[in-house]
């Protein structure tokens, strides 16, 4: 988002508008800070209804923060780090790191389609099971008793 631009966006019947500002940086850094001193300093200001303010403080701002979270996990960088010997390592820094980009997926996966569809079928059912029980809270096919053993 640039300085100034608005996003709504409506999380269970509230709507909350997302607006992105930035500041200079500040004269009297005194030098140190190093790259984050002297960049432009962001943030977002949150707009809502006074009626909105359990949900939108409560399930909202986890909900985004969760999302955040998995989105930065997603699409982080792998790296790949290896030992360096040499003459200087007393001075030096002894590892090193390439991009690790490796190009097997599972779609790319020399198997029996059938056997791969089988397994993503397997694989999306627990996914779905397991978002499920993170909204409802219940088990399926589990009596109350059952829950409270373990």
């Amino acid at each position: 988002m640039g300085d100034g631009e608005e996003v709504a966006d409506v999380f269970r019947g509230a709507t909350v508008w997302w607006l992105a500002f930035s500041t200079p940086p500040r004269e009297d850094s005194g030098g140190r800070g190093g790259r984050a001193a002297r960049a432009d300093r962001r943030f977002y200001r949150l707009y809502f209804l006074e009626r909105d303010r359990d949900v939108i403080l409560g399930e909202y701002l986890r909900h985004v923060r969760r999302q955040g979270r998995a989105f930065t996990v997603k699409n982080r960088q792998r790296k790949l780090f290896t030992n360096l010997s040499s003459d200087e390592m007393w001075w030096d820094n002894v590892w090193s790191h390439v991009a690790f980009e490796h190009p097997k997926t599972f779609d790319t996966l020399a198997m029996d389609p059938v056997k791969k569809r089988d397994i993503m079928d397997d694989l999306d059912a627990v996914r779905r099971g397991k978002e499920y029980v993170t909204l409802t809270g219940n088990l399926i096919g589990v009596t109350p008793d059952q829950k409270r053993i373990g």
